[in-house]
């Protein structure tokens, strides 16, 4: 696939693509378990091993291969500075190492897709057109999992799909260098990969303006999806970013005056609702009766109340890592403070309150050095709003879309041409 097309016909390599994708979403039901079983068993670190001797073992037969090629310095350099940015951020993933493991599978998917696509395509178009359609397979595979229980949309493994998709292009086209792809970039080409771009960028505009509200108009049409009897299902939604300089950064889906209001006029009764749900083993039937959809202001401090005890707790059974401990205990730290300044009458009336020893306690702990960025509603987007985002996916549409009629009309002038 470097020199020469693959020997298999067309259809064989796109099965290819087809069956390593599906063996991706095969896993998404067990995936939790799997994960589990492993951490367990050897430790959330051999994720992040796994995950680097991979990369290493594609680089160094990568090497190998340029070393019986003869290809120039510069080609090695490619190769080196992508294995080195897929290494930098699978460290920066070990607070989750297992999300790392999405470098492998789509990397992987990536070079497939490069095969199966240059069967036809010969210009270099087909690397951005590989990256567009492994965004789509990534895509999928996320709206597999918002309808999945217990597992979760996130535009953050869509992002580390995309990276592999473009790392491995960039290793294929800039390091590997195949002399397959040599042919002028033609109009054809062009409006081959903004047609999936297209597709791409409409499927992205689905999934960031299927909010809560659009939800609940098409819901009940829907029956057996349960789209909306647990937050989880939850694929976009917009909110605000609150930065205290004393404390750090938090998301919410409710300004600082609603949040203030709604603890103000409502808290004791919101604090009731709390304790009546304070064992362990109802958490999952309160998140599934107050949901971000119809009660956001309560699911937010239970949610927000979860979270301190669950690193308390870690911080507990992790008592002889004092390293992991001060983290734990600032994290607790951190979500309390939270809890006492934005949401003060609902704590102080609840039970889920701390005598001023406990606090103390964690306190001593604290890394004060530690920028803190709350993980409570960490889904929400706060960059843009629902407007501004729907603005800026219809105009992108529509540059693909004259883009894609410009050079297929051209594609067509240039064939008339031809036969004349």
């Amino acid at each position: 696939m470097l020199d020469s097309r693959p020997r298999e016909p067309a259809g064989v390599s796109w099965l290819l693509v087809v069956l390593w994708a599906g063996v991706i979403y095969a896993t998404i039901p067990v995936t939790r378990a799997l994960q589990q079983f492993v951490r367990d068993t050897w430790g959330s670190e051999i994720f992040t091993y796994g995950v680097v001797a991979v990369i290493a073992a594609a680089t160094a037969a990568s090497l190998v291969w340029l070393r019986r090629r003869g290809q120039p310095w510069h080609a090695y350099a490619w190769l080196a500075a992508v294995a080195a940015v897929f290494v930098v951020y699978t460290w920066q993933l070990w607070r989750n190492p297992e999300e790392a493991l999405h470098f492998v599978q789509y990397g992987a998917l990536s070079a497939l897709t490069y095969r199966a696509l240059c069967h036809r395509i010969r210009d270099v178009s087909i690397y951005p057109t590989a990256v567009f359609i492994v965004a789509m397979f990534g895509m999928l595979d996320e709206a597999i999992q918002w309808i999945t229980p217990r597992r979760y949309w996130g535009l953050d493994d869509i992002g580390l799909n995309v990276l592999a998709a473009v790392l491995v292009q960039v290793a294929i086209a800039r390091g590997l260098r195949p002399t397959l792809i040599a042919a002028p970039l033609a109009p054809r080409s062009i409006a081959r990969a903004c047609t999936v771009a297209g597709f791409a960028v409409a499927f992205l505009g689905l999934a960031l303006l299927n909010t809560p509200a659009r939800m609940a108009w098409y819901g009940p049409y829907l029956p057996g999806l349960g789209l909306l009897e647990s937050s989880d299902t939850i694929m976009a939604e917009y909110g605000h970013l609150h930065t205290d300089p004393e404390i750090g950064v938090f998301r919410s889906r409710l300004t600082l005056a609603a949040l203030a209001e709604r603890d103000r006029s409502g808290g004791a009764a919101a604090a009731a609702i709390l304790d009546a749900y304070r064992a362990a083993d109802r958490y999952g039937d309160f998140l599934k009766r107050y949901t971000p959809v119809n009660a956001p202001f309560l699911h937010e401090t239970r949610v927000r109340l979860f979270r301190r005890d669950r690193y308390r707790q870690r911080a507990v059974e992790d008592a002889d890592d004092p390293e992991r401990v001060k983290r734990h205990l600032t994290i607790a730290l951190r979500e309390h403070q939270i809890m006492e300044r934005y949401f003060p009458v609902t704590l102080a009336a609840s039970s889920y309150r701390l005598d001023p020893a406990t606090i103390a306690a964690m306190a001593r702990h604290l890394d004060a050095d530690m920028p803190y960025e709350s993980g409570v509603s960490r889904g929400l987007i706060t960059r843009f709003s629902e407007a501004g985002v729907a603005t800026m996916l219809a105009a992108v549409l529509l540059g693909l879309a004259a883009a894609g009629f410009y050079y297929r009309h051209r594609d067509r002038r240039d064939r008339r041409d031809r036969k004349v």
